[in-house]
């Protein structure tokens, strides 16, 4: 059985608690200790992106052998955002380590909105990443679950 459906949930929710903590923080000026539970979220964050891009390298495999134009389309442009994100959010960890227990409100809402942007990619990913499953009829659920194609 393929691995991608299962590891494609977590950064998800990740992002999610990441966006909550990071709102939290600049609503309210919380200590040390808050701060290093966002910093070792996001890391946890980064490295749970990076398994699923990983595992659906190799659900790719196959997708591309029975697969039709639009379905090719759909998994590249999913590969894409999956790759901008670890990028950005690399460069977002950098930044989040070098100023997470000095930075000011400003330089934190800048960090935030940069963050809700990348999340909004990995979201509409994950929306490409259900259209190929339940609209394209990709991957092993609609197969296990014998789902009718809707077009």
């Amino acid at each position: 059985m393929p691995v991608h459906p299962l590891t494609v949930h977590l950064p998800i929710g990740l992002a999610v608690v990441l966006i909550l903590l990071l709102g939290g923080l600049y609503i309210r000026e919380y200590g040390k200790e808050v701060r290093e539970i966002i910093l070792l979220t996001f890391c946890l964050f980064l490295v749970s992106l990076v398994v699923a891009t990983i595992t659906g390298r190799g659900a790719e495999t196959e997708l591309i052998s029975h697969s039709g134009e639009r379905l090719r389309n759909l998994l590249r442009t999913h590969e894409l955002i999956a790759y901008g994100a670890i990028w950005a959010n690399g460069l977002l960890l950098i930044w989040l380590y070098l100023r997470i227990f000095t930075w000011q409100k400003t330089e934190l809402l800048m960090f935030v909105f940069v963050f809700a942007l990348i999340c909004a990619g990995i979201f509409y990913s994950a929306h490409l990443g259900g259209t190929m499953v339940y609209q394209e009829r990709a991957g092993v659920a609609c197969h296990l679950l014998n789902y009718p194609v809707s077009r």
